[in-house]
């Protein structure tokens, strides 16, 4: 329990920002609006992504065991990131949530 909490003061999350977490047997991700951090089960650092503001705000993060990936939901869409090769693939766009006109 130590290693863990000493690994979770290393994440350098600004401590006002809220932040996801989720997790597979061999990885975990940890998000807030702006940063992902993908770490190995041995709470080792794989890699750190800044999340481009064009994809929109990182609202939430989960593990999906059926596609073997993590789900990203943004406020402008839903994206998957694959934690054996690095790669954000963008699965579906969605609309303004504050766009009151149909068209």
């Amino acid at each position: 329990m130590n290693s863990l909490l000493a690994s979770v003061n290393l994440i350098d999350f600004d401590k006002t920002t809220r932040f996801s977490l989720t997790a597979s047997n061999q990885y975990i991700l940890i998000s807030n609006f702006f940063k992902l951090k993908l770490f190995n089960n041995q709470l080792e650092l794989l890699t750190n992504i800044n999340w481009k503001l064009k994809n929109g705000l990182i609202f939430d993060v989960r593990y999906s065991t059926y596609t073997n990936s993590f789900l990203i939901l943004t406020e402008t869409g839903l994206y998957s990131f694959n934690p054996l090769t690095f790669f954000i693939n963008k699965i579906v766009q969605i609309r303004e949530f504050f766009n009151c006109d149909p068209n």
